[in-house]
């Protein structure tokens, strides 16, 4: 009911202004929600190989120090366990081929478990390691 000398601003809001301002209020709250979500597993991810990717340098710069041993074919390699509990369920694997006069190819590779429904998540780095006379 409109009383003579009220204005709309003294009458209020009706209730579909006010539903509809709550559902425009609701898609804004959801998609920022999402967003913030999806900005936390970004993050979570790429802290998690940067951390496979330190181990697995870690472990390029022992096998390349003047009296590291270098064995041939492929084994697992321990990795520090401070740095073990940052990733879920880690794997660690070092491959070395002979190429031949001293030189040794050597791969590492650093593997975790990024949740229980998709693959293990791999960082792998690979080089070239030459040696003067036999190790």
């Amino acid at each position: 009911m409109v009383t003579p000398g009220r204005t709309r601003r003294d009458r209020g809001y009706t209730l579909i202004e006010v539903a509809c301002a709550f559902a425009v209020l609701s898609v804004l709250a959801t998609t920022i929600f999402l967003g913030q979500g999806q900005g936390v597993r970004a993050v979570a991810t790429s802290f998690h190989e940067t951390t496979a990717l330190n181990l697995a340098a870690g472990r390029l710069e022992q096998l390349g120090e003047p009296d590291a041993e270098l064995r041939v074919g492929k084994s697992r390699f321990e990795i520090d366990q401070d740095a073990a509990r940052l990733l879920a369920l880690p794997r660690a694997y070092q491959e070395i081929e002979d190429r031949g006069e001293g030189l040794y190819e050597v791969t590492t590779e650093v593997s975790w478990l990024e949740n229980q429904s998709k693959p293990r998540r791999r960082i792998r780095l690979t080089t070239l390691i030459a040696t003067e006379g036999e190790r």
